[in-house]
């Protein structure tokens, strides 16, 4: 099966953005504790537009992606970080086809 990466992309108020890098913290560590399949979680906030964040998962196939945000502390963080978001956030399911980084195990 091939891997199965995420975008997403969302905003949050300015006094808002700690409150965001908290819970993408928790989403991180849940991700560590709950789902060892997961490859990669990278939360990123834009330099030019804070409190504008991106984040990009990594899963080594559908079924690693499909299990994530099943356990408990994903659950409740999702639902956190999407009740301060300023409008439903936009995400995009995507192949890895190359790049630099990319562990063995996804890549194409």
């Amino acid at each position: 099966m091939p891997p199965v990466a995420v975008m997403f992309t969302f905003s949050v108020p300015a006094d808002k953005i700690d409150d965001a890098i908290g819970i993408l913290g928790e989403i991180s560590a849940a991700m560590k504790a709950e789902e060892p399949a997961a490859l990669m979680h990278v939360s990123h906030q834009r330099v030019d537009k804070p409190g504008s964040f991106a984040f990009y998962e990594l899963y080594p196939d559908e079924a690693a992606f499909k299990a994530h945000g099943q356990g408990p502390i994903m659950k409740a963080a999702g639902s956190r970080l999407n009740a301060l978001m300023e409008q439903p956030g936009k995400g995009f399911i995507l192949s890895p086809v190359t790049g630099v980084g990319l562990p063995t195990s996804a890549r194409p």
